[in-house]
């Protein structure tokens, strides 16, 4: 036997036993955790913030789902994430890692809490065109690196437009919501020219069969990233109960670069609808386990 056939063996199985290092993702839109007009009762109130009833539920799912990382949609700003922060950590959930992202909604934000030290970056002046018009993502794009002893990967946080729209020539946003998806998605491959293993989460506010989900998949040949399909326990996949239209809907993904889809735990995705899943927002939370611990530079 060669010595460098030795060497390599050696190294196979060292890699091979490293222990694993699982953490647990979860993507959730928080449903206006701000300042918002709002029926509280059956009495509509301006800028009035989350009622209570809604904020203890939340707190309830987190703490059931207890991810490592938690990316967040509509949060209100820093004072906002501050109290959830703090309720959490009440409620025996330290993220002592945080950051809230302005973005052009003035209102709903992309935050991210985390037990796992990150270096955030914002990419808050995203534009493109629209109509004949530039037009802003407009809630941006928010990116975690986190560093592991073998390497890093990387976790980025979307929200896209809503089917709510004044706009008679795109009534429910599918223009807008796939130019901003198109934006995004030449920003990550801009931003992974490195080839970290990464995730994409959030609130995407399309169908899976979408054209703005397809611009997150794959641009020409290249292949940027593998829809996971999380369920919740009986086997449905609908995120977002939307009452206004008596609707079910799956609007809230998680995709996984290529090189990130051997670190999923295998069937360790999901869709959390346990106690106070219908209570805390009008979206449910979905989560994958990863294991970062054979991530390679």
């Amino acid at each position: 036997m060669s010595k460098t056939f030795c060497i390599c063996l050696v190294l196979v199985a060292a890699w091979s036993s490293l222990p694993a290092k699982v953490i647990t993702v979860a993507a959730y839109n928080v449903e206006n955790f701000c300042l918002e007009d709002r029926m509280v009762d059956g009495v509509f109130k301006q800028k009035y913030p989350k009622p209570e009833k809604e904020k203890a539920a939340l707190i309830q799912v987190i703490k059931a789902i207890k991810p490592d990382v938690l990316a967040i949609e509509e949060m209100g700003g820093q004072e906002f994430l501050d109290e959830l922060q703090y309720r959490l950590k009440l409620a025996g959930l330290v993220y002592p890692h945080s950051v809230v992202m302005p973005g052009g909604d003035p209102q709903r934000h992309l935050a991210i809490l985390s037990r796992e030290e990150f270096q955030p970056v914002q990419y808050q002046d995203l534009y493109f065109l629209h109509e004949g018009k530039r037009v802003p993502v407009l809630r941006g794009l928010l990116e975690a690196k986190f560093q592991t002893p073998e390497g890093e990967w990387d976790l980025f946080v979307v929200h896209l437009k809503s089917r709510l729209s004044h706009d008679m020539e795109d009534l429910q946003s599918a223009d807008y919501r796939q130019g901003e998806a198109a934006r995004i998605r030449d920003q990550i491959i801009r931003a992974e020219q490195d080839s970290h293993p990464f995730l994409v989460v959030g609130d995407f506010n399309d169908d899976p069969k979408s054209s703005a989900l397809r611009r997150f998949v794959e641009k020409g040949d290249l292949r940027l990233t593998e829809m996971l399909h999380p369920v919740d326990s009986r086997g449905e996949e609908w995120t977002e109960h939307w009452a206004g239209h008596g609707s079910f809907g799956q609007i809230d993904y998680i995709l996984a670069s290529p090189n990130m889809e051997p670190h999923v735990i295998p069937a360790s995705e999901g869709i959390y609808d346990g106690p106070g899943s219908t209570i805390a927002s009008d979206h449910r939370p979905v989560y994958v386990r990863i294991d970062t611990a054979q991530i390679q530079p």
